[in-house]
Order: C-alpha cells, then structure tokens, then sequence
C-alpha cells in the first residue's frame, strides 16, 4: 500500500512538471512573450497561419538547449506578437550534421 501511494505521488509530482503554459501571441507583447519563455522554461504559442485560409497554428518556444529533446538544438524563430510581427525567440529544431 504504502509503495502504491509513493508511486501516485511521483506520477503526479512527473505530469505536473511536464505541464507546459500556453498563451495566445495576439495577446502578448514580444517582451512579455520572451519574459514567459524565459520564466518558464519552454511554453506553447498560438498564432494566425501565414495564410488565412490555413488554420491557426502553435510553437514550442524555448529559453535554453536545455528543454530540447535528446539529437536537437536551440533553433531561432520568430512569432508575430501584438506589437511585433517578427519577434525573436528560440525553438528546438532537430539536429543535423553536415553529412545527411
């Protein structure tokens, strides 16, 4: 029983800190878009589709290499916030070598 309940108390304690903010961009101002980033670790942002007929579309944004999965890297990117079409933040990208 008591091995039970220290197995539910990690489980909780593992989805609890995998549970990742989301935000919409068209509600955030770059910086406050950065600083959520940089905060947190890694979050979601949604935004418009380059095209209209396209549907809305998300990024995982991340502050460090450090919330990248295992064979990827800190890639740039840029989201169109409600003061900023291009702001500068960073996405994990999957790494690849010269040779593929």
């Amino acid at each position: 029983m008591k091995a039970m309940l220290i197995c539910a108390a990690l489980a909780a304690t593992t989805s609890a800190a995998h549970a990742v903010e989301r935000y919409q961009a068209s509600t955030l101002t770059c910086s406050t878009a950065q600083a959520a980033i940089h905060t947190k670790g890694a979050v979601i942002i949604h935004f418009p589709a380059q095209s209209q007929s396209a549907p809305p579309t998300y990024g995982r944004f991340v502050a460090n290499v450090n919330q990248c999965d295992t064979g990827n890297q800190i890639a740039s990117s840029s989201i169109p916030t409600k003061d900023d079409l291009n702001c500068k933040v960073s996405s994990c990208q999957r790494y690849r070598s010269g040779h593929d």
